[in-house]
């Protein structure tokens, strides 16, 4: 009777430890999914700061999902943007090489680092140095391709010796005009004066060669654009026709101001890295710059845009998208593994 006893308490023993262990394993998973759900969360905030133009807010959100997840690759990223947009540069650096140093085989992270390395004045030499490393990290053949194409740049250079100016515009990677002294009639004359304004050309006449060559075009709400912000004060652009004149753009940023007009033009600025025409009322199909390959973040947000997200499967380097609140429909796999989906609203 004894050992029925002891047999039944030991019995009762492993069922109650069998009972725990099950309760801790739904704990954790409990745990765990509300822990992925409430990261998701903060990540579409801090995005959706970024959307709006809220940088500061952005930055701490990006932050908190790092506090929580310091592997997240989209936040680093978005925190890295951010950061551009304030003009912290070494910040943004800093956050990248930190995520790096966790995982160097993102090339999501390295793509971003190249960006932030370009836009803060970082020597030719230098940027070289980072595209090698990258490649040696990553193996990606895109790193390996940049070096080449560079390569092949200097050899050029070296054999030439002196050039004329319009060898060197082509040496640098850039599209030669076709008649650069051409004088520019403007469809948009607010366009047209924002121009002026920005480049400080003044009252004569706008030759080709003048906006031809440029790499910026930054409208937005900064300090040091006050210029173009007093042409916008009580007028509206209200075409972006007068973009194929600036064959060379890299980077555009008109959020937030009275802008409009039909995307299209942008098919034709192949050179073209970012773009951010959030809050504006441009419209047209997302299909324009489905053909961009150099296409890296693009900003459309609270904009008329439509289109399916799939037609841009094939831009290889776009890592960072956002189309809230748009007549655009879809999902797409970014380079840096993020899967984006939206819908109408």
């Amino acid at each position: 009777m004894k050992e029925k006893g002891e047999g039944k308490k030991r019995k009762s023993v492993f069922i109650g430890v069998a009972v725990a262990l099950l309760l801790v394993i739904v704990g954790v998973t409990m745990f765990s999914r509300g822990g992925e759900s409430d990261l998701k969360k903060k990540l579409e905030l801090a995005n959706q700061y970024i959307t709006e133009g809220k940088y500061e807010e952005a930055v701490l959100a990006f932050e908190a999902v790092l506090a929580i997840d310091e592997n997240s690759v989209e936040a680093r990223v978005g925190l890295s943007q951010a950061c551009i947009k304030l003009e912290d540069y070494a910040k943004a650096e800093e956050v990248l090489r930190q995520g790096l140093a966790l995982d160097k085989t993102q090339t999501a992270l390295w793509d971003s680092l190249l960006a932030v390395c370009e836009v803060s004045g970082r020597s030719t030499e230098e940027l070289a140095a980072l595209v090698k490393e990258a490649f040696e990290a990553t193996g990606n053949e895109k790193y390996k391709e940049t070096q080449n194409a560079e390569s092949e740049t200097n050899t050029n250079s070296e054999a030439e010796g002196e050039t004329t100016e319009g060898e060197e515009v082509l040496e640098s990677g850039m599209i030669p005009l076709e008649d650069p002294e051409k004088v520019i009639e403007f469809v948009d004359p607010v366009f047209e004066q924002a121009v002026r304004a920005l480049y400080e050309l003044g009252d004569g006449d706008i030759r080709w060669k003048d906006v031809g060559y440029q790499t910026e075009m930054k409208f937005s709400d900064d300090e040091e654009n006050a210029r173009v912000q007093n042409v916008l004060l009580d007028e509206e652009i209200s075409t972006l026709e007068d973009l194929k004149w600036f064959v060379n753009l890299k980077d555009i940023d008109m959020n937030n101001l009275p802008v409009s007009g039909d995307i299209a033009v942008l098919s034709r600025l192949s050179n073209l890295k970012q773009f951010d025409l959030g809050f504006t009322q441009v419209r047209g199909d997302i299909v324009a710059f489905s053909g961009l390959s150099n296409l890296q973040v693009v900003f459309l947000s609270a904009t008329q845009v439509s289109g399916d997200l799939a037609s841009l499967s094939g831009l290889s380097n776009l890592y960072n998208l956002n189309m809230y609140n748009t007549n655009v429909t879809g999902t797409v796999t970014l380079s840096n593994g993020c899967v984006v989906t939206v819908g109408e609203y």
